[in-house]
C-alpha cells in the first residue's frame, strides 16, 4: 500500500504530540513493507532538505510555492475558525481555558484541525501534557490527578465547546465559489 501523509510537523524538526506519534508509528508501517511518503507542512514550516528514514520519505512543502499560488484559495472560508474559536475563548470563563484539552475542532465535529490559541500561559504543565514530546510523561501524574478530581468541569469544558463551536465551524467551514464585484 501506498501512503502520503500531509502533516504539520515531523522528527527530527519538533518534538510535539503530532510529530511523535507519526515518528513512532510511520517507521512501523514502512517496516511492514509499505511504502510511506510525508509531506510536512503548516505556517510555520521552512523548505527543508528531503531524506528518507526508516523506510520513510519525508519532503516538506516549498513555502514560495504556497506564497505564488495563495490567491488561488481565497474562496475558502477557512480563516474564520480562529475568530470564532477566540470568541470562545472570551466569551468562557477562564478557569475553562486551562482545561482546552483536546484539539477544539475535533471537538466541535471537525476532524484534523489543531489548537487555535495558545493554553501555556494559563496551565504550562496542561499545554505540555496536551502537546505530548520529550518530558509529556512527567507531567502525566497531575494531568490524571486533575482529571480524576475534576471531571465535571472537563465535561463542561466539552459541552461549551460543542454547543458554541459546532453551528458556526458548519456555516464558516463551507466551500464559497469564487464571486465577482
Amino acid at each position: 500500500m501506498k501512503l502520503l501523509l500531509i502533516i504539520p510537523e515531523y522528527p527530527p524538526d519538533s518534538g510535539g504530540g503530532i510529530a511523535t506519534f507519526y515518528g513512532d508509528t510511520l517507521p512501523e508501517i514502512a517496516g511492514q513493507g509499505h511504502q510511506v511518503h510525508v509531506l510536512v507542512g503548516s505556517a510555520f514550516t521552512s523548505k527543508l532538505p528531503s531524506y528518507v528514514k526508516d523506510g520513510v520519505k519525508v519532503d516538506f512543502l516549498d513555502t514560495d510555492l504556497v506564497n505564488l499560488y495563495l490567491h488561488k484559495f481565497s474562496h475558502y472560508s477557512i480563516a474564520a475558525h480562529v475568530c470564532v474559536l477566540e470568541k470562545a475563548a472570551l466569551k468562557s470563563h477562564s478557569q475553562y481555558h486551562q482545561l482546552i484539552a483536546e484539539k477544539l475542532w475535533t471537538a466541535a465535529g471537525v476532524a484534523g484541525s489543531y489548537l487555535a490559541w495558545d493554553v501555556a500561559d494559563k496551565a504550562a504543565n496542561l499545554a505540555v501534557r496536551l502537546g505530548g514530546g520529550k518530558g509529556a510523561a512527567n507531567n502525566s501524574y497531575w494531568f490524571r490527578t486533575f482529571a480524576l478530581i475534576n471531571p465535571p468541569l472537563a465535561l463542561r469544558v466539552r459541552e461549551l465547546l460543542i454547543r458554541f463551536l459546532r453551528p458556526q465551524l458548519r456555516q464558516e467551514s463551507q466551500y464559497q465559489p469564487n464571486r465577482k464585484n
